[in-house]
């Protein structure tokens, strides 16, 4: 079972664009956006069923700030891949 599977770990930088838009007294709408650039994280993983079909997943995950708010983005992934 260790042997055919793999793990990955991803490290980067993102540029982040957010936006928040809130009504006003019930009327007018307000929206901010702010760009950065945040810190990025991954970990991802690879299981060998057969030697050219595998099964890989992964969450990834960067943090934003807008308008006085923060929060992480996250993103699940899972599929398989085959080659030919």
């Amino acid at each position: 079972l260790a042997a055919s599977m793999v793990a990955t770990a991803r490290v980067g930088i993102a540029y982040v664009s957010a936006t928040t838009e809130s009504r006003v007294d019930g009327g007018s709408m307000r929206s901010v956006t702010d760009n950065t650039v945040s810190p990025y994280l991954g970990l991802g993983f690879e299981y060998l069923l057969t030697p050219r079909v595998r099964l890989v997943g992964g969450v990834d995950a960067v943090r934003y700030r807008v308008d006085g708010q923060s929060g992480v983005i996250s993103q699940f992934g899972f599929g398989a891949e085959a080659q030919f």
